[in-house]
Parts: structure tokens; sequence; C-alpha cells
């Protein structure tokens, strides 16, 4: 284990702790199996930097146990929100409501009145299994 606090660099493990060129504290390893893994941690305050430290440690950790989490969203809260984004899948009669509520200032309304009303009706009449998007 090398800290180095003055300069900002570290290595834990097999995990290098360096700032980056954005001014963040950036953690970068790899694992598994020779994938690289960069991590942006947080911005580069002394809070940021025992924080990235703590992470490296409990990253680190797991490897040495086999209990690594791939997806890093243990590490990192803003890739769990990113995955709980990306793991919701609307339907399509979400997306068309979406698309409306987006759109309204832009559609004329006698468009708005005919068409939109007519294709609420349609998929309100769908079953909800045919407007699952796969």
């Amino acid at each position: 284990m090398y800290i180095n606090h003055k300069e900002r660099k570290a290595k834990i493990g097999k995990i290098n702790i360096s700032v980056s060129r954005n001014n963040t504290i950036k953690l970068r390893f790899t694992h598994p199996a020779g994938k690289r893994n960069d991590l942006n941690i947080a911005s580069n305050t002394e809070q940021g930097w025992l924080n990235a430290l703590r992470i490296a440690h409990i990253i680190n950790s797991d490897i040495e146990l086999n209990n690594f989490d791939p997806t890093l969203a243990k590490y990192s809260p803003n890739r769990a929100k990113a995955l709980e984004i990306a793991s919701r899948k609307p339907n399509l009669l979400e997306i068309w409501d979406r698309y409306k509520e987006l759109n309204k200032a832009r559609i004329a309304q006698t468009t708005q009145d005919y068409l939109w009303k007519d294709v609420d009706r349609y998929l309100h009449n769908t079953d909800r299994n045919l407007l699952e998007l796969f």
C-alpha cells in the first residue's frame, strides 16, 4: 500500500488512486479477467480524498474475497442510480404520454384534439402485454 496525501496519489492493492484532468479523484483498476475499470469518485477535496481511499479499500477487500460487484453500483451512488434508470422499461403508453407532455406547446391544438384522441383510444383499448417494449 502506497499513499501520498500531498500529491493525492495512492495504490491500495490493485487500485490506483489519482486526480484526473477534470479535477476529480479517480480510481483505476483491472478486474476481472483483465477488464479495465475507471471510477470517478468525488471532487478533489479533502473529504473526496478520504472517501476515495475508503472506497478503494472496499473494492480491494471485495476483490480479495471474491465479492466484487462488476456493475460498480456498490462503490458509486451515481452508478447505482444510472443502473436503476436503465433497468426501468416503460411501455408504449408511457412513452406516448411523455411525448404528448413534451410536445403539447409545439403541436397544433387541432392535431391534439383530433389525432391524439384517436391514438389515446387505440392505446387504451390495446392489451397491456402488447404495449411492452422488448
